[in-house]
């Protein structure tokens, strides 16, 4: 035997032709006037409930009964499905399972492509840094050399600058490269000294000792001063 039952009240009805041809839709019970679906059952279920539980449904149409437009929300269809499974039908479990599974997939992805957002957002963010640090770094060794340049200008245009380099590299050229005596070297590397403290108090490139070093080394008179080295040794000749 089929029936249909009222998921609120528990009451049941037989299967009518009416009944059968409104499957899956709603209608109002009869007795406790609340809406449910239409779920075919069969006579499976009358092993555990008497069969006089079951009324005859009296030419009862449902069709008359169904509300003329359900609303088509997320929820009436969860409500749908609880219902259906209020009577313990085994279909209606996996249908609701598989709802909730395809929720808990919805939910994972949108975690995924949140996380997925965040990291692209944080390489943007660290991109921009990094270069941001490059092209700092960038301007400030241009500034520098720019300043340095600066001051070797000065050096070069300052006669007081340019008498002092060159006494210091006449100095450096003997010690490096003549034969003096323990004593006399030693005053020589006094005397060397002493003229790298005139040079630092008037000059302003900090690198020009290094540059006369480096030229009393290699014995080459450095464009900038070499005149004065050439009139000192020529006074010194005389």
């Amino acid at each position: 035997m089929e029936y249909i039952q009222c998921t609120h009240c528990g009451k049941r009805y037989e299967v009518s032709e009416q009944i059968r041809a409104a499957a899956g839709q709603f209608t109002t019970c009869k007795a406790c006037h609340e809406k449910f679906l239409i779920v075919i059952h069969s006579g499976k279920r009358l092993e555990e409930k008497k069969e006089d539980d079951v009324v005859s449904t009296g030419g009862w149409d449902p069709s008359l009964t169904m509300p003329e437009e359900e609303p088509k929300e997320a929820n009436d269809e969860d409500q749908a499905v609880e219902d259906y499974l209020s009577d313990e039908d085994d279909d209606g479990a996996q249908v609701l399972a598989a709802l909730q599974a395809k929720r808990k997939k919805q939910q994972i992805m949108y975690v995924l492509v949140a996380v997925l957002v965040c990291l692209i957002a944080a390489g943007a963010w660290f991109f921009l840094q990094e270069d941001d640090n490059q092209s700092t770094t960038t301007v400030n060794q241009q500034t520098a050399t720019k300043v340095q340049l600066s001051d070797k200008e000065m050096d070069m245009k300052s006669a007081e600058c340019r008498q002092a380099v060159a006494v210091k590299w006449m100095l450096d050229n003997k010690v490096m490269h003549s034969q003096y005596s323990a004593d006399a070297f030693v005053r020589m590397l006094k005397l060397s000294e002493k003229q790298s403290a005139e040079v630092r108090k008037v000059c302003k490139n900090t690198q020009v000792l290094q540059e006369i070093i480096q030229a009393a080394t290699n014995q080459v008179k450095p464009d900038w001063f070499k005149a004065e080295i050439e009139t000192i040794q020529s006074r010194r000749q005389r």
